[in-house]
Protein backbone atom coordinates (compact mmCIF):
# COMPACT_ATOMS: atom_id res chain seq x y z
CA UNK A 1 0.00 0.00 0.00
CA UNK A 2 2.89 2.52 1.13
CA UNK A 3 4.19 1.40 -2.28
CA UNK A 4 1.71 2.26 -4.18
CA UNK A 5 1.25 5.65 -2.59
CA UNK A 6 4.78 6.94 -3.06
CA UNK A 7 4.08 5.73 -7.37
CA UNK A 8 1.39 7.76 -7.26
CA UNK A 9 2.79 10.46 -5.60
CA UNK A 10 5.86 10.77 -7.55
CA UNK A 11 4.03 10.51 -10.85
CA UNK A 12 1.80 13.68 -9.53
CA UNK A 13 4.99 15.61 -8.84
CA UNK A 14 6.26 14.49 -12.20
CA UNK A 15 3.23 15.51 -14.08
CA UNK A 16 3.56 18.64 -12.17
CA UNK A 17 7.18 19.14 -13.30
CA UNK A 18 5.96 18.44 -17.00
CA UNK A 19 3.29 20.76 -17.17
CA UNK A 20 4.80 23.60 -16.14
CA UNK A 21 8.07 22.56 -18.78
CA UNK A 22 5.37 22.85 -21.22
CA UNK A 23 3.66 25.78 -20.13
CA UNK A 24 7.01 27.86 -19.63
CA UNK A 25 7.77 26.46 -23.45
CA UNK A 26 4.36 27.50 -25.13
CA UNK A 27 4.75 31.05 -23.36
CA UNK A 28 8.18 31.30 -25.12
CA UNK A 29 6.99 30.37 -28.25
CA UNK A 30 3.83 33.15 -28.10
CA UNK A 31 6.43 35.63 -26.93
CA UNK A 32 8.47 35.01 -29.85
CA UNK A 33 5.66 34.46 -32.10
CA UNK A 34 6.72 31.33 -33.17
CA UNK A 35 4.27 28.36 -32.76
CA UNK A 36 6.50 25.46 -34.08
CA UNK A 37 8.93 25.80 -31.08
CA UNK A 38 6.22 24.54 -28.54
CA UNK A 39 5.20 21.73 -30.88
CA UNK A 40 8.86 20.43 -31.67
CA UNK A 41 10.04 21.09 -28.18
CA UNK A 42 6.41 20.75 -26.50
CA UNK A 43 5.05 17.28 -28.11
CA UNK A 44 7.64 14.90 -26.80
CA UNK A 45 8.01 16.41 -23.43
CA UNK A 46 3.91 16.15 -23.05
CA UNK A 47 3.87 12.61 -24.62
CA UNK A 48 7.30 11.18 -22.98
CA UNK A 49 8.28 13.56 -20.12
CA UNK A 50 5.76 12.21 -17.64
CA UNK A 51 7.39 9.19 -17.01
CA UNK A 52 10.31 10.28 -17.39
CA UNK A 53 10.55 13.04 -14.84
CA UNK A 54 8.91 9.71 -12.64
CA UNK A 55 11.72 7.69 -12.53
CA UNK A 56 14.40 10.60 -12.27
CA UNK A 57 12.28 11.34 -9.12
CA UNK A 58 12.69 7.94 -7.70
CA UNK A 59 16.20 7.27 -8.44
CA UNK A 60 16.77 10.72 -7.09
CA UNK A 61 15.16 9.65 -3.83
CA UNK A 62 17.55 6.23 -3.70
CA UNK A 63 15.06 3.41 -5.11
CA UNK A 64 16.65 0.68 -6.64
CA UNK A 65 14.75 -0.06 -10.43
CA UNK A 66 14.98 -4.13 -10.33
CA UNK A 67 15.11 -5.21 -14.14
CA UNK A 68 14.09 -8.88 -15.29
CA UNK A 69 16.87 -9.80 -17.42
CA UNK A 70 16.14 -10.63 -21.05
Amino acid sequence: MERALEYRKNHLLAKGIVFAAYMIISIIGIEFGNPYLALTLGTPIWFFGVNAVAYLVECLQGHEHLHHRI
